[in-house]
């Protein structure tokens, strides 16, 4: 915990709870998702710019329950993820990685979410 959560939990008097951010910005493909009546999105993965020519990512399959994580958090280069899975099923990506770097990782199986998502 943090010297600021510490300060927020004192002076409000709330629970401060740890999330994954990868998680919580894939929780946003099921707007997409529903936006794309039509899509058959069963596989999403999330990619977050390190600013040192690779990339915090994470993948996710779509369950009965919900989104479950495929690939653990990770630092990966845009190479290394294509090579991981081109070759796979389709993967629709999202997250802030993608905005100067989006065609990277734009290939056949690869498919980039629009950019508000």
């Amino acid at each position: 915990m943090t010297y600021i959560d510490k300060i927020m939990h004192l002076a409000n008097n709330v629970k401060i709870v740890a999330v994954d951010t990868l998680d919580v910005i894939a929780a946003n493909a099921d707007e997409y998702i529903q936006s794309q009546p039509d899509s058959n999105i069963d596989k999403i993965g999330v990619i977050l710019d390190t600013k040192r020519g690779r990339f915090f990512v994470a993948a996710y399959q779509k369950t009965p329950k919900g989104w479950e994580k495929i690939l653990d958090d990770c630092l990966m280069t845009s190479k290394q993820f294509v090579e991981k899975f081109d070759n796979q099923q389709p993967i629709w990506l999202l997250g802030e990685g993608l905005v100067y770097y989006n065609d990277d990782f734009n290939t056949d199986n690869i498919k980039i979410m629009d950019e508000k998502f």
